[in-house]
């Protein structure tokens, strides 16, 4: 996969409205090919299912990104720490979701368990796969004490 590719199931799935639980009819997951590989530290630049995640996830697309994101976990070695970093980052967009549909207690506790592997997991002044997990952390805790706010930057305006 190339930029392009990545560029143009984005554009694809952007056409139409996020889905959000309760708004609308459940929509089918976006049309992406099963993913051929794991994501590891040589491949996340070009992995699609993981690129898309991110863009998805910072477009206010949480369910397009989780679904994408969930394919990438399923096919990851359950014994490597990046199926756990994947999990921390399913987690984090199903909170966000959750709390754009109100349920504050939901996206709190999501939160919380993301958080937990990413301090467990990983020293926080490392970057995994063009992430700064410290940056992470950081947007975490700001999202926990301001409940009007939906997002969660996971990689900050000037890097992506």
């Amino acid at each position: 996969m190339n930029e392009k590719d990545i560029d143009r199931c984005l554009k694809m799935i952007l056409r139409e409205l996020p889905y959000i639980p309760g708004e609308k009819k459940k929509k089918t997951p976006p049309h992406l090919p099963p993913p051929e590989t794991a994501v590891g530290d040589l491949n996340f630049q070009n992995h699609l299912q993981y690129q898309l995640g991110i863009r998805l996830h910072e477009s206010g697309y949480y369910w397009e990104a989780h679904e994408a994101w969930e394919s990438l976990w399923q096919i990851q070695d359950r014994n490597d720490s990046n199926r756990e970093f994947l999990k921390a980052l399913i987690q984090i967009t199903a909170a966000c979701l959750k709390r754009k549909c109100d349920g504050f207690s939901p996206a709190l506790r999501l939160m919380n368990s993301a958080e937990s592997i990413l301090k467990k997991l990983f020293p926080s002044n490392q970057i995994r796969f063009g992430i700064s997990l410290k940056h992470v952390l950081d947007e975490i805790e700001k999202w926990k004490i301001d409940s009007s706010q939906i997002a969660l930057i996971l990689i900050p305006r000037n890097r992506i």
